[in-house]
């Protein structure tokens, strides 16, 4: 697991910073510097922006180091 979370690091810290929003034309981060244009079905790409928004970098950084303090505990 620990190849994994440390894969999963590298990419959320090489990401545009968060926090990041879903609009109608993609995903943005909070200075605006960083549009992804979905295209596709409307819905799907709401859900799929929606997604990419909700694990942005600080969230999945967060998560790693909650996984890691309790596999610590462990």
């Amino acid at each position: 697991m620990s190849d994994d979370l440390d894969r999963l690091k590298w990419v959320a810290e090489q990401a545009t910073a968060g926090p990041w929003f879903a609009e109608d034309h993609g995903v943005m981060n909070a200075a605006r510097s960083y549009t992804m244009v979905l295209f596709g079905d409307s819905r799907q790409d709401s859900a799929d922006a929606g997604y990419i928004a909700t694990f942005d970098p600080p969230t999945v950084l967060d998560l790693i180091a909650r996984i890691r303090e309790l596999e610590a505990r462990l």
